[in-house]
C-alpha cells in the first residue's frame, strides 16, 4: 500500500540521514586520529632529539672526564719525576762523597804504602850494614 510504501521512504530516509551522520562522525574521528599520530610522531621525534642530546652530553662529559683523569695522570707522573730527579741528585751526592772519600783513602793509602817502602828500604839498607 502507499502507506507502507511511505512509510518505507521514511524509514531509507532516515536510515539515509544516519548513514550520512555516522560518514560525518566517521570522518571526524579519522582527522582526530590522523591529528593523534601527528601529535605521537612529533613527541617521539622530540623524545628522540632529546636522547641524542643527552648522549651527545654524556659523551662530552664522558670526554672532558677521561681529560681530567689523563691529565691528573701526567701531574702524578710528573710529580714522580721530579721525586726521581730529586732521589737521583741525592744519590749523586751520596756517590761523589763516596768518590772523594775513596780519592783521599786511596792517596792516605799510597802515602802510607811509600812510607812503608822507605821504611823497608831504609831497613833493608840498614841490614846489610
Amino acid at each position: 500500500t502507499m502507506e507502507d510504501l511511505r512509510s518505507e521512504i521514511n524509514n531509507m530516509q532516515q536510515y539515509k540521514e544516519r548513514y550520512y551522520a555516522t560518514c560525518v562522525a566517521m570522518e571526524h574521528l579519522k582527522g582526530k586520529l590522523e591529528g593523534a599520530w601527528k601529535a605521537k610522531k612529533e613527541r617521539d621525534e622530540e623524545h628522540q632529539s632529546a636522547v641524542d642530546q643527552l648522549k651527545s652530553q654524556i659523551q662530552s662529559l664522558s670526554h672532558t672526564t677521561e681529560t681530567r683523569e689523563h691529565a691528573a695522570q701526567v701531574q702524578s707522573l710528573r710529580n714522580r719525576i721530579v721525586e726521581l730527579e730529586e732521589r737521583c741528585s741525592v744519590l749523586s751526592g751520596h756517590a761523589l762523597s763516596e768518590k772523594e772519600r775513596q780519592s783521599q783513602q786511596h792517596i792516605a793509602s799510597n802515602g802510607t804504602l811509600r812510607d812503608l817502602q822507605s821504611r823497608n828500604s831504609t831497613l833493608e839498607q840498614q841490614s846489610r850494614n
